[in-house]
């Protein structure tokens, strides 16, 4: 039997039950050392007095009832009663004195809630107050010097025990769960049995009983051995119903707890009340073998000692629970200093130079944190208390305390059978902190035998008090109210904490997707995206990675290639050791699962351990690559494929050493949406790449060869665009028509993609086709080339400049030509001449571009080039930037071509696109040049 089996045994239980139910504020008789009297306020006569009114004044009832007070006590003590009665009852007051039939009796007044008048008559005492304020006062200094609770409780029994004379004086204390004990004691007779330690059950003192030790502060039982003395009539004339003798000090007590005093060999008691903030925390009990009479005055002192005392008490004891909490409250800022300087939380709170079992005493304890579980000691399995907090369900916010889980909670022992104490807080979302103490064995010592057979009922009070031992074995040492304060601190520490990491880590994934994002959008190359996007989510999401991608271009309905296009690492000296990793194999590890998936739906994710790292190393990697990898240490994984139109186009692997740890649920979902963006920004940068290098091919195939006519040299250049809008509509061409003319064409269609280099090879054709088929002069050409485009709807715009060169026999023997031009709407062409100088050549405003309409008029320029003359055609990407004029960018030409005049027409072409491009031009450029007098 244990001590909790005790305290709720069936029939401490119903004895419990049975004290309920008594009335003992209302027993319908007094104490027989002294009389009652109950005074109609109204008329003031006596409706109700004690039987022994005849014993104690000589006068029988009859001549006491319905007569006024001073046929008892005289006029003048019935007026100086009558004073008293007029003031605030609600305190006790001091008594009247009286004299009947020569003997000094004290008459106390108080309110009956029913609305009588009460006067308790008891004998009265020959010394006065003044006899006992020194001694009083010499106590009240010893005790206000105790510095310890042990000590003023010494003090205290001490200091009684002298100045009233009781064999025995002990002070109780009551626990939490209502059961009492004995924490000092005095022995003025040295034969009696120490109570000292021991332990008794509620149903000593009932509940009832408590309520009225806190309304009365002392009580005073003369003899354990009296005959009730009755009230008469015994029923109240106002409400026809027993007094309430609450208030009473001569309230007749319960027949069992006479007994109980009788068995306990107390022949007279008097108990006073230790109160703080209105509930009883203790009492002082002095017992003697023999019948005892203390004055009223002198009880009165008690209170008032007793209530210096529980105030001392209580503030000893919040003076050591405030140090307690101090120290703890150190503890608990130690430890969260140290588990937030850690990315693993729950590993913090369990490991370092400070532990949650430092903070309350266990044996082991379990700390779950944003799923991740760590423990420290000796626990019960982390999984059985999840199942725990489970059954009680996982919205519970108060702590589960239990020092003996089978008896207090049965049901939810079989979640945990091998648990007994537990204190557990939850955290939210499923997390716990827990600690856990075994069974031990304790002994107690109880104030009698609490079983039946020391009982003559069940019911009834023990025979015997003799020192009871009573072993426990299924219980923990049970938790103080100061270890759960703690625990349910450390709980709201940790929840502020994840409150302000949940929403830092909100923040820092929100602003991580929209970086992602942006940057990714930033660039159209499929490499260059990816690894922007594996530096990224280094070290927000993991502690390095590795991103594949599959190539493009294999036969339909293959399986297409997948290589390891960018990883990267939270430390630069490791960025090596993974790049030996990728090195090592034609695809990592970690990216294997997804891409040998059938459905782009796959999800890998797993933790590793270093034996696993080992077989890994070992059966896939070989040399440095496996030194890499176990140094590496991988711990945990996770997996997510790059899906795109219902396709897998890549997979991101997100790997973290052990400290770090899985991702956590906001984690992956961050992840999961970052792969999704990114699968989108590398589908967006693999479609351009097709349509890029679909459109080069078709470019560079209508870009072609300039030819070479008598002494014209000709030289063409083709310089693209950066990544970002590399394909563009810039065309040249150079062809000779039938009349030995050598035509030259430089053109520009709006746009930077596929479709511009569609319309850029229609265009091209347009004019080349027009041209050679008519002897169009430029003006010419390019009218009907824009009404070609207009009858053919190509919805087209270009700016053009058609160039004709001709040459006749004298031409070519003076080493010179002649040149007509016509421009729509292009920058003008340049004429380096022999002598160094350059201009641009116009004739007049440049006409209309092409495809606006059809019907405009359209002129010409003409000039002679002599020998050794340059004449440069270009598009507008040579000479505009961002933030300059074109006439500048113009300027800046005609000055570089001056600078570069000596240079043969090759390599003034190849000077004049390094001096005037920038690294990342935005713009493609066209160049044709023609140089004559060239042999």
């Amino acid at each position: 039997m244990s001590e909790s089996d005790v305290l709720r045994a069936p029939d401490e239980l119903r004895r419990l039950d049975q004290c309920a139910q008594e009335r003992i504020d209302r027993p319908g008789a007094v104490q027989p050392h002294g009389l009652l009297l109950a005074v109609d306020p109204g008329t003031g006569a006596v409706v109700q007095v004690s039987d022994n009114v005849a014993t104690l004044t000589g006068r029988p009832v009859q001549d006491v009832l319905g007569h006024g007070l001073a046929t008892l006590v005289g006029v003048d003590a019935a007026q100086a009663i009558a004073r008293a009665s007029e003031r605030d009852l609600a305190e006790p007051a001091d008594p009247v004195p009286v004299e009947l039939c020569g003997s000094a009796m004290d008459v106390l007044v108080h309110r009956s809630p029913d609305g009588l008048l009460l006067l308790d008559l008891e004998p009265g005492h020959d010394r006065g107050p003044e006899a006992w304020l020194a001694t009083l006062h010499a106590v009240m200094q010893r005790l206000a010097v105790a510095r310890t609770v042990e000590e003023l409780r010494g003090l205290t029994v001490d200091a009684v025990a002298d100045l009233l004379g009781y064999d025995r004086v002990m002070m109780y204390h009551f626990h939490p769960d209502g059961h009492g004990e004995v924490v000092a004691e005095r022995l003025l007779d040295e034969s009696l049995e120490p109570y000292l330690g021991l332990h008794y059950p509620a149903s000593d003192v009932p509940a009832q009983a408590r309520a009225l030790y806190v309304q009365r502060r002392s009580r005073m039982i003369v003899s354990s051995t009296y005959d009730p003395a009755l009230l008469v009539p015994p029923l109240n004339p106002l409400t026809s119903e027993p007094n309430d003798l609450s208030q009473s000090e001569l309230r007749s007590v319960s027949p069992h707890h006479l007994t109980y005093m009788r068995n306990m060999g107390v022949g007279g008691s008097l108990s006073v009340s230790l109160v703080t903030d209105g509930e009883l925390v203790g009492m002082i009990s002095c017992n003697n073998g023999t019948p005892r009479h203390v004055p009223y005055l002198l009880r009165r002192a008690c209170e008032l000692l007793g209530q210096q005392v529980a105030l001392q008490l209580d503030a000893l004891g919040r003076t050591a629970a405030l140090e307690a909490r101090l120290r703890r409250q150190q503890v608990r800022a130690d430890l969260v200093e140290q588990a937030v300087v850690t990315r693993d939380l729950s590993g913090g709170l369990a490991a370092g130079p400070v532990t949650v079992l430092d903070l309350v005493r266990a044996r082991g304890a379990v700390v779950r944190v944003d799923g991740r579980t760590a423990t420290v000691g000796d626990v019960v399995p982390p999984d059985h208390l999840a199942a725990v907090l489970d059954r009680v369900g996982p919205g519970r916010a108060e702590p589960l305390v239990t020092s003996s889980l089978g008896l207090d909670h049965p049901g939810l022992a079989a979640e945990a059978p091998s648990a007994v104490g537990v204190l557990l807080v939850p955290l939210g979302s499923g997390d716990f902190v827990a600690w856990c103490r075994p069974a031990v064995a304790q002994t107690v010592e109880w104030l009698g035998d609490q079983s039946t057979s020391n009982r003559v009922t069940p019911l009834s009070p023990r025979s015997s008090f003799r020192r009871w031992r009573q072993t426990v074995t299924d219980r923990a040492v049970d938790w103080e109210q100061g270890d759960v304060d703690a625990a349910v601190a450390l709980a709201d520490d940790i929840g502020r904490h994840l409150d302000e990491e949940r929403a830092r880590r909100t923040a820092v994934r929100t602003a991580l997707t929209a970086r992602i994002t942006a940057e990714l959008a930033e660039t159209l190359d499929p490499d260059e995206a990816l690894r922007r996007l594996s530096h990224l989510v280094v070290p927000d999401l993991a502690d390095w990675c590795m991103v594949t991608m599959v190539e493009e271009g294999e036969t339909p309905g293959s399986r297409s290639p997948v290589r390891t296009a960018a990883w990267s690492h939270r430390e630069a000296r490791c960025v090596g050791l993974v790049s030996e990793v990728v090195a090592g194999e034609d695809l990592p590890w970690p990216l294997r699962a997804v891409h040998r998936a059938v459905t782009p739906d796959v999800e890998a994710e797993f933790a590793v351990d270093a034996g696993l790292v080992r077989v890994w190393a070992a059966e896939l990697l070989e040399g440095s690559a496996r030194r890499a990898l176990l140094e590496l240490e991988p711990h945990s994984c996770t997996v997510l494929p790059l899906v795109a139109r219902g396709r897998v186009i890549g997979a991101i692997g997100l790997i973290s050493a052990a400290d770090r740890g899985a991702l956590r649920p906001p984690e992956r979902e961050t992840a999961r949406e970052i792969a999704g963006r990114a699968a989108l920004a590398l589908d967006n940068a693999l479609l351009y790449r097709r349509q890029r290098k679909m459109a080069e091919v078709l470019q560079r195939s209508l870009l072609t060869d300039p030819p070479r006519t008598g002494d014209l040299q000709t030289a063409v250049r083709y310089n693209p665009a950066a990544e970002a809008a590399k394909v563009g509509g810039d065309w040249y061409d150079v062809f000779v028509r039938g009349d030995a003319a050598t035509v030259l064409v430089i053109g520009d269609v709006v746009g930077h993609d596929i479709r511009a280099a569609a319309a850029m090879g229609q265009v091209r054709s347009l004019v080349r086709g027009i041209g050679v088929a008519t002897d169009a002069g430029p003006a010419e050409l390019l009218g009907h080339v824009d009404r070609a485009i207009g009858t053919l709807g190509a919805n087209t715009i270009a700016t053009a400049v058609v160039a004709q060169v001709h040459q006749d026999a004298e031409d070519v023997a003076a080493g010179r030509a002649r040149v007509c031009w016509s421009n729509a709407g292009h920058p003008p062409p340049l004429v380096l001449m022999p002598d160094g100088q350059v201009q641009s050549i116009t004739h007049g405003r440049p006409d209309l571009v092409l495809g606006v309409d059809p019907t405009t008029d359209r002129g010409e320029g003409g000039m002679v080039l002599p020998r050794g003359a340059t004449l440069l055609l270009y598009t507008d990407g040579l000479v505009e930037r961002r933030g300059c004029r074109i006439r500048t960018g113009i300027a800046q030409l005609e000055e570089a071509v001056a600078d570069l005049a000596h240079l043969p027409l090759g390599e003034l072409c190849d000077e004049l696109l390094r001096r005037m491009l920038p690294d990342q031009p935005m713009d493609d450029v066209a160049l044709v040049a023609l140089r004559t007098g060239v042999r």
